[in-house]
């Protein structure tokens, strides 16, 4: 029997948009002659449409397309699908469908709620059943699928093939049927992160160990928002060898040849199925950005250029997601940009092939501290007071105290002023220009601490970097050839003199395997050091909550699966480093 697989871009809640590309696909099997052809979980929804699944329309319509599908599917191919259904609450179901056939109905046993999962919030559990059809005998051209009502003796002549939804597949082995499936079929919408796909084969072997047959795996591709699906639908023969690879971060349909009374299984594959981590990296977070833009309905996207790496490799991802056409950049030096910023600024627009559109913020900060009344450098001073007698007039400031400003309140209130007043530009561009997403540049340390002006740099529409620590940023950097006078520079904001990230923070190459203990491994800290970084990252919780959205290319990010309360006492850690 020949089935196909299509592994494709959903778009989550366009119903009718995903019946469409399900009907075509349909067609194409048709036209390859497939007699099956299997879809990845959730296909005719998207994953996930979380709230949209306690509204009845939206459940309506997916039942209202499921049935169209069936009514208008040609004859002599089955077509195995997932959705949202039935019941309110749904299940997660696979349907089996075939023209002029009831519909065969095999819902998720074992719902994933962890991380960014929370199926157990908006759908119910199947019934604690298998869910299989059979292949009757009769000829190789009259094997057809159909539904199975529990197997009560063996049957050597019937090819059973066993259905898992996503989360079931990384459970222990549990079929109850009395005899084994002669082929699984996992129907998946995986999110990608890195080493997933290797992840995945192991615990495929472990269903082929236990029941020695082949394991057909589909997955989704596409985005949706923070969340990036890879594809790379695989099958294993029933000795673990891999056998078919799709590609990855791509749409594609391939087709497989059931091997029934011991035929020989087909040549391997010569799809590439392994990648460096750097290109791994550069693929998924090029590919979520294009997603997140166009299924966002933008053309086009544009950034603060400052001359330093976070931006640079920004820049560079986006212009290798979208085209250097589709990319603005702007560079937007204050008091204290540095030459050397402009010139870094300069060459990687120049590499990019990107325009640069320069406009200073020096004479508006300026006048912002004028009107605040906030002490102005002496050096300045005669820019904006028209004799010394107005300057010495000016009045107290809002800002300051009677007592000295031992913390640097005051420095950090100039600081964000000039962070807000870039994005104030930056988002101006963007409500004149309602095609174009504004892109922030904050990278994984930088959030896990808090350094970043809230309404400032942390503004934007999206966080490309956002789930790189900055030792990783300098590594991708690298990788997509980064003028080296970026990334060879020291780190700074340039908010105010001679100022390094070093100021406020522990150097990078300390403090990110730290982070990534205490974050991705979710270890307790072990040392001062560690316990201050813990405590840290917990004080600066409301920061995050008020950022951008990233893309998700780790087991833990800071997504909609992070969660730490914003109203918190912690004094459990107190030494200081």
């Amino acid at each position: 029997m020949k089935i196909a697989l299509a592994q494709i871009n959903s778009f989550t809640g366009n119903i009718l948009f995903n019946e469409r590309k399900i009907q075509n696909y349909i067609k194409k099997a048709k036209q390859n002659k497939a007699c099956l052809i299997i879809f990845p979980e959730m296909v005719l929804n998207g994953y996930s449409p979380l709230d949209l699944l306690k509204r009845k329309f939206f459940l309506h319509q997916i039942d209202q397309s499921l049935k169209k599908i069936h009514k208008t599917m040609p004859e002599d191919i089955a077509v195995l699908l997932s959705a949202a259904g039935p019941g309110v609450p749904p299940k997660i179901s696979a349907f089996l469908l075939e023209k002029n056939k009831k519909i065969k109905i095999f819902s998720k046993k074992i719902l994933a709620n962890y991380d960014v999962f929370e199926e157990e919030r908006y759908f119910k559990k199947g019934p604690v059943q298998d869910n299989f059809f059979i292949l009757k005998p009769g000829g190789e051209k009259k094997k057809r699928p159909e539904n199975l009502v529990p197997v009560k003796a063996k049957n050597h002549q019937t090819d059973i093939i066993q259905i898992l939804l996503c989360e079931e597949t990384w459970h222990k082995p549990h079929l109850q049927a009395p005899q084994k499936p002669s082929l699984i079929i996992s129907l998946n919408a995986s999110p990608f992160h890195l080493q997933k796909d290797q992840k995945r084969k192991q615990v495929a072997r472990m269903w082929i160990k236990k029941y020695s047959c082949p394991f057909l795996y589909i997955n989704s591709v596409g985005g949706q928002e923070e969340l990036i699906f890879d594809g790379g639908s695989f099958i294993l023969d029933s000795s673990g060898k891999q056998i078919h690879q799709s590609p990855f971060f791509q749409e594609d349909l391939s087709f497989f040849s059931f091997p029934t009374k011991k035929k020989p299984l087909p040549p391997p594959s010569k799809q590439k199925s392994r990648f460096s981590k750097q290109e791994q990296i550069t693929k998924a977070l090029t590919f979520g950005l294009k997603e997140f833009i166009q299924k966002n309905n933008f053309q086009q996207v544009h950034l603060g250029l400052s001359g330093g790496v976070d931006s640079a490799l920004t820049a560079a991802l986006a212009c290798e997601a979208l085209g250097e056409k589709k990319v603005r950049l702007f560079f937007l030096p204050g008091l204290f940009t540095s030459s050397l910023s402009k010139q870094c600024a300069r060459q990687m627009a120049h590499k990019l092939k990107c325009s640069l559109n320069t406009q200073s913020i020096e004479e508006v900060y300026l006048l912002l501290l004028k009107k605040f009344y906030i002490p102005v450098p002496s050096e300045f001073s005669r820019r904006l007071f028209s004799s010394s007698q107005e300057r010495e007039s000016q009045k107290p400031s809002l800002f300051s105290t009677q007592i000295p400003d031992k913390k640097g309140f005051l420095d950090v209130t100039k600081q964000n002023i000039q962070a807000r007043l870039r994005n104030i530009w930056l988002m101006a561009y963007a409500n004149n220009h309602p095609e174009s997403l504004l892109l922030g540049t904050a990278n994984k340390s930088e959030l896990a601490l808090g350094y970043g002006t809230l309404y400032g740099d942390l503004a934007g529409g999206l966080l490309p970097i956002g789930d790189l620590f900055k030792t990783e940023v300098y590594q991708l950097a690298r990788y997509l050839k980064v003028p080296s006078s970026i990334i060879t520079r020291e780190a700074s904001a340039e908010l105010t003199d001679n100022q390094k990230d070093t100021d406020d923070l522990p150097p990078y190459k300390k403090l990110d395997p730290v982070l990534r203990k205490l974050i991705e491994q979710e270890k307790d800290p072990e040392n001062p050091f560690e316990k201050q970084i813990l405590q840290w990252i917990i004080k600066t919780e409301f920061k995050r909550r008020q950022s951008p959205p990233l893309l998700k290319i780790k087991a833990r990010s800071f997504d909609r699966g992070w969660r730490l309360p914003l109203s918190i006492k912690y004094p459990i850690y107190t030494e200081k480093v």
